[in-house]
């Protein structure tokens, strides 16, 4: 019998994320980080978001969307997954750090949360824009309650939060503020 080392975890998805966060030397504490999520108007909104930024911080603001991804603010590749898997997050995060990026903006999706793609991250300003039932169904969210659960994580995950107080259900999300 050999015996060989082995870490023996019980969510391999979060272990990924916390082994990867630590293989690349927390380069999520290195960027300010805004993340975006609604169900509508993320993209736009992200553009926005690293327009400013870059006014202000010279170009040093990288970018994830369901568009396109941009880790030295000049070259853009197209983006697979509007949030990536933990894994290539983290890589991401720090290739940005490598190519002199300061800021990062990023879209957060539901499906981000449910499938703990961003686990063990905080970011320093969430912005919540929307909610309307366009995920429900088998292959998402099984009910709008759990559309919205995942989307109100980005809350409990960041340091300063933003929300639109005119969308639905806007009480829900002021009441866990």
């Amino acid at each position: 019998e050999v015996a060989l080392p082995a870490i023996i975890v019980t969510d391999v998805k979060r272990a990924m994320a916390l082994i990867a966060a630590s293989f690349y030397d927390f380069p999520q504490n290195k960027l300010k980080t805004l993340a975006l999520t609604g169900t509508k108007g993320k993209t736009t909104s992200a553009y926005f978001a690293k327009a400013i930024l870059d006014k202000m911080n010279g170009g040093k603001t990288a970018l994830l969307s369901t568009a396109q991804t941009t880790l030295d603010g000049k070259n853009y590749f197209k983006s697979e997954l509007t949030t990536p898997e933990s894994l290539d997050l983290l890589e991401m995060m720090a290739k940005a750090l490598t190519n002199g990026m300061t800021h990062l903006v990023m879209e957060v999706s539901s499906q981000a949360y449910k499938t703990e793609r961003v686990y063990g991250l905080t970011f320093d300003v969430g912005v919540f824009l929307n909610i309307s039932p366009d995920h429900i169904g088998p292959v998402e969210h099984p009910t709008l309650e759990d559309y919205f659960y995942c989307k109100r994580q980005l809350l409990k995950h960041s340091r300063y939060f933003v929300a639109n107080s005119e969308m639905n259900h806007f009480a829900i999300i002021k009441e866990e503020l």
